[in-house]
């Protein structure tokens, strides 16, 4: 099952959380209405489907890869294109073929190592492009590698492909089933500027990426995109209406429940740690959605300037 607070399996459930969490009028607005309807599939869908991954369940594969040998060809095309191909302006592009997590300014080599941590929706995608093209780094964002798999198109897609995409990117280095190479490892052996954007929710989680850039002698920088629960899950919700609701759907009870302020408590408790070379935090909770409010800065003047904050 899938482990977040409350469920929003039907549209009574969808219908009250919108209402009395998210203060949404969904009597009078028809696109709040229909919502209700297309969240209330979706998380039916991901509740079905949250058992299954495309990495061990071959029944569940797309039909031009079902059989393993055809899986790991596909996985070297995509590893390949990722660290071949640049990124595009507009990641949503990415696909088979289109794109991969190059900067779009010159890659450097000056083993920087840059976690930014925030709930979905907060704003850290933008702010991890950024910080990418303007320190020539590696982006390495587990949704570019979901969205070159043929199984990513539908409301349960990226769910499905997950382990496999953070098999590319990240990798399973304690499962010798899965000792293959990844995006990750590539860019650490390479002594290649790096990205990594994640939730961010557990403290523990952000000192192990943190012991493994300083076993490549990294610089590490933990960044925090903070924005409130209640802000962040409307804004998914909102982009979930935007796009039709096709595979960008993240369970709002997920948000606002599970994630809630802990990746906020995470980097207060993680800057602690003597190896972090510098931490920025800063606030998307701002009318223009391009700017962002400085909150805190500890050896993060670059970023400042590149990130334009104020």
């Amino acid at each position: 099952m899938p482990n977040y607070k409350r469920p929003l399996k039907t549209t009574r459930q969808v219908h009250d959380f919108l209402r009395d969490t998210l203060e949404l009028d969904v009597s009078e607005s028809l696109d709040v209405a229909s919502a209700c309807i297309r969240i209330r599939d979706a998380e039916i869908l991901l509740d079905a489907y949250s058992r299954f991954d495309t990495l061990t369940h071959e029944e569940y594969r797309h039909p031009h890869y079902l059989e393993n040998s055809r899986r790991k060809q596909l996985r070297d095309q995509i590893l390949s294109e990722l660290l071949s191909n640049r990124r595009p302006k507009d990641d949503n592009k990415i696909r088979l073929g289109v794109g991969g997590a190059k900067p779009q300014t010159k890659a450097r080599t000056e083993k920087m190592f840059f976690l930014v941590t925030g709930l979905p929706a907060s704003g850290k995608s933008g702010i991890s492009e950024k910080i990418a093209d303007g320190l020539g780094a590696y982006l390495i964002d587990n949704d570019y590698a979901k969205r070159k798999f043929p199984e990513f198109p539908s409301l349960y897609g990226a769910s499905l492909v997950h382990e496999e995409s953070q098999l590319l990117t990240e990798g399973q280095l304690s499962d010798p089933k899965y000792s293959d190479a990844s995006l990750l490892s590539l860019c650490l052996g390479s002594g290649y500027n790096i990205v990594l954007p994640k939730i961010g929710s557990q403290e523990q989680k952000i000192l192990e990426i943190l012991k493994i850039a300083k076993s490549f002698g990294y610089s590490f920088t933990l960044v925090n995109v903070d924005l409130d629960r209640e802000k962040a899950t409307r804004r998914s919700f909102d982009r979930f209406i935007a796009v039709g609701g096709e595979a960008r759907y993240v369970p709002l009870s997920l948000i606002f429940d599970q994630y809630g302020d802990s990746p906020y408590k995470a980097y207060d408790r993680a800057k602690r740690d003597k190896g972090i070379d510098g931490y920025l935090r800063l606030s998307t909770d701002v009318p223009d959605k391009n700017s962002q409010l400085l909150i805190e800065n500890i050896n993060c003047d670059e970023l400042v300037s590149i990130l334009g904050l104020k």
